[in-house]
C-alpha cells in the first residue's frame, strides 16, 4: 500500500509556539502555573483553572487553587468562581470539602450551586441528604432545571428512597414541563425506574421522549438485558436499526451479552458480523463480549472463534486476557491450556487482576490440580492481591476441591473474613473425606450432608 504524504503549505512554523501560562492544557497544569494565572486578577481565569482541575480529577491542583483563592476576594464576591470550586470538589468526590464551600456561599448560592451540591451528595452515597437539600432549594423559591431534576432522579436510585420520593420526582418533572422534552431528564428517569425493577415505567418514559439519541436507545436496551428481558432488548435493538440509528460499542456489547441467555447462535453470529461492518470489533468492550459470548454459547468450535476474535484485538489488556481465560474455564478446558494462556499473558507484561487469578484457580479446582494452584497461590501473594475476598474464596475452594485440607485450613486462617469461607471449607471437608472415585460416582448434595455439619454450613461464625 502506498504511503500518503501530507505536505503543509509553505510559511507555516514547523512547531507551534509554546503556550502561554493561561492557555496550558489541563493535563500539564501545576500549582506554579495556576499561581501565575491567578495573579492576573481575572475571575474567568480562576474559573477556567478550576474547571480544568475538575476535568482532570486533579484534587491536588484543586486544593492548591483553593489555597490561592483564599488570599483573594473571589470566593466572597463571585458566584462563578465559588460554583467552579464546588464543582471541582464534587467531581473529585470530596464531599466534605464541597459541603464546606457550599455552606460558605450563603449570599452567592444560585441554581448551579444547589444542583452541584445535590449531584455531589447523590453520587457519593448520600442520596437522602441530596433529597433534603433539593427540598430546601424548592422551599427557597428556586425553579429546578434539567440538571437539577437529573440529580433528584439519581438520588432515588436506592429502593427505599425510590418508593418514598420517586413519585414526587416524577411529578416535579411533569409539573416543570420536562416530561418527554429533555433527553438527559428522560435518561435519568429511565435509570431510576429500571434500577428499581420497574421496566414497564422505564419503557413508558422512553416512548414519551420526543427526541431519541443513541444514548437513550442504548440505555433502554442495556436495562432490558440487565433485567433479564432479553427478548424485549432484541426487539428494541431492531427498532433502533429501523429508525436509522447506528449502534455504538456500548449498544453492541449489551446486545452481545444477551445472546448466551437467549441461547441464539444465529443472533450472535449476526451481531459479530454487524460489529465487523461497523468497525467496532477493535473496541475492548465489544471484543471481550464476543469472546465471552462464544465461550457461553457452547457451539461447535466455540473457543476457536473466541481465540480468533482475541487475536485480532489490536491492544490487548487485562480485561481481554481475562475474558479469554474465563472462556476456556467455562468450556472446561484442560488446566494446562489455561496455565499456558496465563503464562502468555505474563510474558506480554500484562499484570493479572483478581478476576484473572480467580478464573485460573477455578480451572485448577475443576481438575484437582493442586500443583498449578500452588503456583497461582504464590503469584497472588507476591502481587498482593491474595487479600481480596474473592481470591481468598477461590484459594480455599481450590485446595478443598483438590483434597488438600491442611492447605485449605492454612488459606482459611490467612484469609477468613466471613461466612462464605466457612461454607467453602466445610463443603471441602465433606467432599475431601470421600475418595476421589466416589466423588465422581456420586455428586455431593446438601441432602446427603450430616446434620451437624449442615448446621455449620448455614450458621454464621461466632
Amino acid at each position: 500500500m502506498a504511503s500518503t504524504v501530507t505536505v503543509l503549505p509553505a510559511g507555516l512554523p514547523r512547531s507551534p509556539p509554546p503556550p502561554s501560562p493561561l492557555h496550558t492544557s489541563h493535563r500539564h497544569l501545576n500549582p506554579l502555573t495556576a499561581d501565575l494565572a491567578l495573579s492576573s486578577g481575572h475571575t474567568s481565569d480562576a474559573a477556567s483553572l478550576l474547571a480544568a482541575a475538575a476535568r482532570a480529577g486533579d484534587l491536588r491542583l484543586g486544593r492548591a487553587l483553593h489555597r490561592r483563592l483564599l488570599r483573594t476576594e473571589f470566593l466572597d464576591t463571585d458566584a462563578v468562581v465559588a460554583n467552579s470550586l464546588l464543582t471541582m470538589y464534587s467531581k473529585c468526590g470530596h464531599v466534605s470539602a464541597a459541603r464546606r464551600v457550599f455552606d460558605g456561599m450563603r449570599g452567592l448560592r444560585d441554581l448551579v450551586s444547589w444542583t452541584a451540591m445535590a449531584f455531589c451528595l447523590a453520587r457519593n452515597g448520600q442520596e437522602h441528604q441530596a433529597l433534603l437539600l433539593l427540598r430546601e432549594m424548592l422551599e427557597s423559591g428556586l425553579r429546578p432545571n434539567a440538571f437539577t431534576l437529573c440529580a433528584a432522579a439519581r438520588a432515588c436510585f436506592p429502593r427505599e428512597l425510590f418508593h418514598s420520593a420517586g413519585g414526587a420526582v416524577l411529578g416535579l418533572v411533569l409539573k416543570t414541563g420536562f416530561w418527554g422534552t429533555d433527553v438527559s431528564v428522560g435518561c435519568a428517569l429511565i435509570d431510576m425506574f429500571a434500577r428499581n425493577g420497574d421496566l414497564v415505567a422505564a419503557r413508558e418514559v422512553f416512548n414519551g421522549l420526543i427526541e431519541r439519541t443513541v444514548v437513550v436507545w442504548t440505555l433502554m436496551i442495556t436495562r432490558y438485558v440487565q433485567g433479564g428481558c432479553t427478548g424485549k432488548a432484541v426487539e428494541l435493538f431492531l427498532g433502533m436499526l429501523d429508525a436509522g440509528f447506528e449502534p455504538d460499542g456500548y449498544t453492541m456489547s449489551s446486545m452481545i451479552s444477551a445472546c448466551p441467555e437467549l441461547g441464539s447462535v444465529r443472533l450472535g453470529l449476526q451481531l459479530h458480523s454487524l460489529a465487523l461492518r461497523l468497525g467496532l470489533v477493535s473496541d475492548s468492550c465489544v471484543s471481550c463480549g464476543l469472546v465471552d459470548m462464544y465461550a457461553k454459547l457452547h457451539m461447535e468450535q466455540s473457543m476457536e472463534h473466541a481465540r480468533k476474535v482475541f487475536e485480532r484485538i489490536p491492544r490487548r489488556n487485562v480485561v481481554s486476557w481475562t475474558a479469554l481465560i474465563s472462556g476456556y474455564v467455562q468450556c472446561r478446558a484442560q488446566v494446562n491450556n489455561v496455565m499456558e494462556l496465563f503464562c502468555e499473558m505474563l510474558n506480554e507484561s500484562i499484570k493479572p487482576n483478581h478476576m484473572t487469578c480467580c478464573s485460573v484457580l477455578k480451572a485448577c479446582a475443576n481438575f484437582s490440580d493442586q500443583d498449578s494452584g500452588r503456583q497461582i497461590h504464590a503469584h497472588v501473594v507476591k502481587t498482593s492481591i491474595a487479600d481480596v475476598n474473592v481470591v481468598g474464596n477461590a484459594l480455599v475452594s481450590m485446595y478443598a476441591e483438590s483434597g488438600c485440607m491442611e492447605e485449605a485450613r492454612k488459606a482459611f486462617t490467612s484469609f477468613m473474613k466471613g461466612t462464605y469461607f466457612l461454607s467453602v471449607l466445610v463443603l471441602g471437608k465433606l467432599r475431601g473425606a470421600m475418595p476421589l472415585g466416589a466423588r465422581r460416582r456420586r455428586p455431593w448434595t446438601l441432602e446427603s450432608a450430616p446434620s451437624h455439619l449442615l448446621a455449620c454450613l448455614v450458621l454464621p461464625p461466632i
